[in-house]
């Protein structure tokens, strides 16, 4: 029974750390969730629709375009035609993360929480962290490609916030763990959904 268990947590682990290096890309980007999600809730966009309605500097929109589009997520439509006709499509590969985007970025919209996806490194924190209590070295073991650096200043935002609760034993040498405030575990399903 505790091997099935530890190869279940092995699997269950790995699998997490898979998926958040597959939408590390959509996570890299301040932007990118909210543009893919009003481009496919829109079935298509204009560029200024999407600067007028996100509020975004036209350079970083522009680069998160092309950044999206190299990726495969969007392409811009082919064809000419009416002057109405949408400048952004989303690929038809990419329909499924495309309404995982629009899910997330509403519920986070609806909860007042949209904000934690203006850091990169916010939204993996929080899949490895969920409900247990991990120290510094435990969640970078889980993140291979994060700096300390990025992490630290990550879980101090998160704890400014009050996402994060940080506590410190008085045992020698001291140590922290951080855990995530309980009233915000209701973030897991839609994290995990977005992830899957």
């Amino acid at each position: 029974m505790i091997i099935v268990w530890f190869l279940y947590f092995v699997y269950f682990t790995d699998y997490i750390k898979i998926m958040i290096i597959s939408n590390i890309i959509l996570l890299h980007y301040r932007w990118a969730i909210p543009i893919i999600a009003e481009i496919f809730r829109n079935n298509g966009v204009k560029y200024i629709y999407l600067h007028k309605k996100l509020k975004i500097n036209k350079s970083v929109l522009s680069k998160t375009l092309q950044v999206l589009e190299e990726s495969n997520y969007i392409k811009k439509n082919p064809g000419y035609g009416h002057p109405l006709r949408p400048e952004y499509i989303i690929n038809e590969n990419a329909f499924f993360i495309s309404e995982k985007c629009r899910n997330l970025y509403d519920s986070l919209i609806e909860m007042n929480m949209q904000h934690i996806l203006a850091t990169k490194w916010i939204v993996p924190i929080l899949l490895v962290i969920q409900n247990k209590k991990l120290r510094f070295s435990e969640i970078k073991k889980e993140l291979d490609n994060i700096t300390s650096r990025s992490l630290t200043i990550a879980l101090k935002k998160l704890e400014n916030e009050e996402f994060l609760e940080r506590t410190t034993t008085s045992a020698y040498p001291p140590t922290s763990h951080y855990q995530i405030k309980k009233k915000f575990h209701l973030l897991f399903p839609i994290l995990l959904n977005f992830n899957q």
